[in-house]
């Protein structure tokens, strides 16, 4: 047997080895990548996902610091995400106010200080077909207009109905929140 033929025991239980761990590492990858697949909307101010949940000690403090009990914790069975804050808006939306007490409360850095005009949270997706005021159904219905904390800039109303401006919509999900519509007829979709 020639030398190039010949495996010795290191290079065999090497490539036994990998052979072995293989599918192990594909689904660790697998979880990491789902995981880091935003499926909820994080409190303001949160950083990317990747490093929100490397920073994020699931202490509680932003959830404890919310007025509005918006903030929960992320009960997500098997995922890295589990014990993290989200915000589930047709629950409790989040009402982007004055304070970020959440921010203030966040001592990690998971959640850093933002400008209320500058939060992207998520981003309100209007269905036209089951709007009220789209459809003609109910053409004053303007709930998601006047509740929504960037009036006149993230929604705006015309005669026809709502618009959404997805450069300035924070995804706060109030207008998803009070949405008469079944099913809503404006929903956040987590950025």
């Amino acid at each position: 047997m020639d030398n190039n033929e010949a495996m010795d025991r290191k290079t065999f239980l090497k490539m036994g080895f990998l052979k072995v761990a293989k599918p192990f590492v594909t689904m660790i990858e697998t979880k990491v990548k789902e995981a880091t697949k935003r499926r909820s909307l994080r409190p303001p101010g949160a950083i990317d996902e990747i490093s929100f949940l490397g920073k994020c000690t699931r202490c509680d403090d932003c959830i404890k610091s919310c007025h509005q009990n918006a903030i929960k914790q992320a009960t997500e069975f098997d995922s890295l995400a589990v014990g993290t804050p989200i915000i589930v808006p047709n629950e409790t939306p989040c009402y982007l106010c004055d304070e970020f007490v959440c921010i203030t409360a966040c001592k990690t850095g998971a959640l850093q200080m933002v400008k209320r005009e500058d939060v992207r949270m998520g981003l309100a997706v209007l269905n036209q077909k089951h709007c009220h005021r789209w459809a003609g159904m109910d053409p004053m219905c303007d709930y998601c207009f006047d509740r929504c904390p960037l009036k006149g800039r993230a929604i705006i109303i015309d005669d026809m109905g709502p618009e959404i401006d997805d450069k300035r919509c924070a995804g706060c999900g109030l207008c998803e929140y009070v949405c008469p519509a079944d099913p809503k007829a404006v929903v956040i979709i987590p950025l």
